[in-house]
């Protein structure tokens, strides 16, 4: 059992730094991932300002044009948090040129797939700490138990730590005023679910579903739930 055990430890960490880095560590993934967006999301909105200016379509043309200073600058100083934190108010102050009435848009269907994912998370989070608790009894006797065990806290936390973007995005839609913000929000939510596929891909998960301690289901369940909300999405 201790060859057994050590195997998997070896493994896990291995899995568990790489994987960290890449996708969960926000000291680590947040500042690349912010410029990425900002970067989505400036010729566009910057193509949208200036038209909106140059119509003169716009009531709070000094607040617009201030906003969108604003972002440039921060930008500018690759401080992308705090550039893409002012796009809500300059998308706010773009769509009253274009409000539309949208009357008959339904809220339930993302009402309902922000909940599924809320409790698969959950579920996730119940499974790897089952499996956790599973390897540390199983460890007890082992020479090395204590790092074993620290290890397993660790795959709980990794878990624990998937960022809250989808749910968040699919709360913003049944929130948003125009088709246009929507449509934006729904490109939003799609892009987030392509990471947690990729996610769910990774040598961490496949370690985790195929361990040799306790029967689990992450990534099916995970998996299938993404699909589920994707297809609300389209």
């Amino acid at each position: 059992m201790s060859d057994i055990l050590n195997q998997i430890q070896v493994e896990f960490l291995s899995n568990y730094l790489g994987w960290k880095s890449s996708a969960i560590d926000p000291s680590k993934s947040d500042a690349g991932s912010q410029a990425d967006a900002w970067i989505k999301i400036q010729a566009n909105l910057e193509a949208r300002v200036q038209q909106a200016l140059k119509d003169g379509l716009v009531a709070d043309a000094s607040g617009l044009r201030a906003r969108w200073q604003f972002a440039i600058e921060q930008a500018d100083s690759k401080n992308y948090d705090a550039a893409l934190k002012a796009v809500p108010g300059i998308e706010t102050l773009l769509e009253a040129v274009a409000a539309k009435s949208d009357s008959g848009f339904s809220v339930v269907a993302f009402q309902r797939s922000r909940i599924i994912w809320l409790d698969t998370k959950k579920r996730m989070l119940s499974e790897v700490g089952k499996l956790a608790n599973a390897v540390v009894a199983q460890s007890s006797d082992d020479e090395d138990a204590a790092e074993i065990a620290k290890a397993s806290q660790e795959m709980t936390e990794m878990v624990r730590a998937i960022d809250t973007r989808l749910e968040d995005v699919l709360d913003q839609i049944t929130t948003a005023d125009t088709p246009r913000r929507r449509d934006n929000l729904k490109s939003a939510a799609i892009n987030v679910i392509r990471e947690y596929q990729g996610l769910l891909g990774t040598s961490f998960f496949s370690l985790v579903d195929s361990n040799p301690f306790t029967s689990v289901s992450i990534t099916s369940n995970a998996k299938q739930s993404l699909s589920i909300i994707a297809n609300t999405l389209k």
